[in-house]
């Protein structure tokens, strides 16, 4: 029995997030576009940089659950 039985629907989630983030920060950056090419490229990189930030927690909840059941294969 895995002892945390939410954490892989947190991390598919987290991938669904971060895609919906970015997919939004295309949309937002060319609606900034009437502000001028450096409004367009400072949303564009953010929002791509969250989305990326959102893929690095869910990296990192991967890694918990591959150490916490390789640990506890070894007990």
């Amino acid at each position: 029995m895995e002892r945390f039985p939410f954490l892989e629907l947190y991390i598919r989630l987290a991938r669904v997030v971060a895609a919906v983030v970015a997919a939004l920060a295309v949309l937002q950056a060319f609606s900034a576009w009437a502000l001028g090419f450096f409004a367009f490229l400072a949303t564009l990189v953010t929002g791509l940089l969250v989305a990326f930030l959102i893929l690095v927690g869910a990296d990192v909840l991967a890694c918990f659950r591959a150490i916490e059941q390789n640990t506890r294969k070894g007990s």
